[in-house]
């Protein structure tokens, strides 16, 4: 408990222990420095980038793992075609499969451009484009580099 003397001079009650505790200004917690907020905003939008990279990526392997199955379900269903009609001929069962083979190209295609789409969105730049192209004339082409070698000789 605070002493009204001295309101930084702390007593326990238990065992009557005296702790000095520092004083802070409100101004002291308030202020904090800008370039510090900056950084830490720049800290926390680095790592929601990141994030937001690595979930675009791994949803865009799914699309592609799951075009991979389709394929190969396209494959299969091809290998069951053919065997079924030179053993039994045309009967439903190969009716059904050459259904499914359609589905599954349509379910290639469509997880294919998914993930290529994904794919782009996570490649893109989030930095807007600028208003005004940038201007080098300030900057030389170099010669004078070439000058400083040759007066060295």
């Amino acid at each position: 408990m605070p002493s009204p003397a001295r309101a930084n001079l702390l007593v326990c009650t238990g065992c009557g222990g005296e702790s000095f505790v520092p004083e802070i200004e409100p101004t002291d917690v308030d202020e904090t420095p800008a370039l510090a907020r900056d950084d830490e905003i720049d800290a926390a939008r680095i790592r929601r980038l990141a994030i937001e990279r690595r979930s675009i990526n791994r949803t865009a392997s799914y699309f592609i793992v799951a075009a991979g199955v389709c394929v190969v379900a396209i494959g299969q269903l091809a290998w069951m075609t053919i065997q079924h009609v030179r053993f039994l001929g045309w009967t439903p069962r190969p009716i059904g499969y050459v259904l499914f083979i359609v589905l599954a190209i349509w379910g290639a295609w469509y997880f294919g451009q998914r993930a290529r789409s994904l794919h782009r969105e996570a490649k893109a730049s989030t930095l807007p484009d600028p208003a005004t192209p940038p201007d080098f004339s300030s900057l030389d082409d170099g010669s004078k580099h070439w000058k400083n070698l040759e007066d060295v000789r």
